[in-house]
Formats: structure tokens, C-alpha cells, sequence
């Protein structure tokens, strides 16, 4: 379900990532039979981060399509700011 944040307990094996990711809680922004994005929080190599994620299904699988990290509050500042900017001129 879109907006439904995952249980840590049953994130790990709901994500496609990598095996070296542990998946902390995720929120899917949007899921079809073939697209699906989702908000993870994220931790690795002992650093924690919010990645979105953008996967298409190809042969029966999910596939990485896209993916953008987030990894302090003052990064995030800077691209809600910029976002901001942007989706006003829509």
C-alpha cells in the first residue's frame, strides 16, 4: 500500500537492496506491477542515511533504477529548499 511504513522486523526481506544495507523502516511513495519507489532509511558500513529508491520489474524481478541518498539534515535542508523553488513554478 502507498504511504504504508514497514515494520523493521519484516523491512530486510520487503526491499530490493543490496545484501550489505540493513533496512531500517521504509515508506512506499508509489508501487504498480511494473514501477515502485519507496523512502528508506537506511544503515551501512556504521552510517545511517535516507535513500529514495526508484525500481522497474524486469524478468519476474525488481531492478535498481534510480536512487538518491540523504545523509545529513543539512543536505536535506538544501534540496527542499531547491525543491521548493522548483515546485512552486509547476
Amino acid at each position: 500500500m502507498v504511504g504504508e511504513k514497514t515494520e523493521p522486523s519484516s523491512s530486510a526481506n520487503k526491499y530490493p537492496v543490496h545484501e550489505v544495507i540493513k533496512v531500517i523502516e521504509g515508506i512506499d511513495i508509489y508501487k504498480s506491477n511494473k514501477w515502485w519507489k519507496a523512502a528508506l532509511l537506511t544503515e551501512s558500513y556504521g552510517r545511517r542515511q535516507v535513500t529514495i529508491y526508484q525500481w522497474i520489474m524486469k524478468d519476474d524481478k525488481w531492478k535498481r533504477k534510480q536512487k538518491m541518498s540523504i545523509a545529513s539534515k543539512d543536505e536535506w535542508a538544501k534540496i527542499v529548499t531547491a525543491c521548493a523553488d522548483l515546485v512552486a513554478k509547476l
